[in-house]
């Protein structure tokens, strides 16, 4: 192929970006000359890359969280009809005293 325009260089470059090959398979592929590739990709380097028209960055907003229950400092004991109570600092000797009296 003769000598290439300006529009096809832009292109071919732009098709090597969305090819996935490396600059040597691409350039044998298209049967370009690797100098010539890099020499017209520096050459139009500033011009591929655009500003952004939007920003990239997206605002996130926390969504309302239902109120978690509160974990309470308490030891609850059920047994039959009896409700007990006990903070949380009890003695374990003490409950299991208590759960096997219940249990006479």
């Amino acid at each position: 192929m003769g000598k290439r325009t300006e529009e096809q260089w832009r292109k071919l470059i732009q098709l090597h970006t969305q090819s996935g090959l490396t600059i040597k398979a691409f350039c044998i592929e298209q049967k370009i000359s690797i100098s010539n590739f890099y020499k017209f990709k520096k050459q139009f380097k500033s011009s591929l890359i655009t500003p952004a028209t939007e920003s990239a960055f997206v605002a996130l907003h926390k969504p309302k969280s239902e109120p978690k229950p509160q974990q309470s400092d308490t030891i609850e004991l059920h047994y039959q009809q009896a409700h007990f109570t006990f903070p949380d600092t009890v003695s374990a000797d003490y409950l299991v005293q208590l759960v096997n009296g219940l249990a006479v």
